[in-house]
């Protein structure tokens, strides 16, 4: 049985040096910003340099300053990047209900979507001090709820 349980695992570990893609759920962590289809989501992010080893199965990774997770990870989070990085996929990072997310600048178009039994509406959100090609969809209700309800 140890056999059959152990075929599935791999030995990996990794050199202060190396660059690694990280492995979030969407659905676990609360930082990441919600998208209507989780699935869909992306499931790598990065690559990010590792900073240190703090156990056999955990490194800390030097993630941005804006990042609000957590910076040490298990092994089974991390995947090897062969590659010298020119282009890094960062996490989307604020979360509507969190105390550090921007606000909305602008809205840059609107759409009608099926939520459930229900039809609503979605506009991309240009958020302040964001590039607008990280403009996401948010849904209105939710936008009307929070900013206009917490923010008066």
């Amino acid at each position: 049985m140890k056999d059959l349980a152990n075929n599935h695992r791999s030995d990996r570990s990794f050199e202060v040096v190396d660059w690694v893609y990280l492995k979030l759920q969407p659905y676990r962590q609360v930082s990441v910003a919600t998208r209507p289809f989780k699935k869909l989501a992306a499931k790598y992010y990065g690559p990010y340099p590792i900073d240190g080893k703090v156990r056999a199965v955990a490194y800390k990774l030097l993630l941005p300053a804006d990042i609000l997770i957590h910076h040490t990870f298990l092994v089974s989070q991390l995947k090897k990047y062969h590659e010298v990085p020119a282009v890094i996929n960062h996490p989307p990072v604020f979360h509507l209900s969190s105390p550090y997310s921007p606000f909305p600048e602008d809205v840059l178009a609107r759409r009608m979507v099926k939520k459930g039994n229900k039809v609503v509406v979605q506009v991309l959100v240009k958020w302040t001090d964001i590039d607008p090609a990280q403009s996401i969809w948010e849904y209105l209700l939710e936008l009307q709820y929070i900013f206009l309800t917490f923010q008066s």
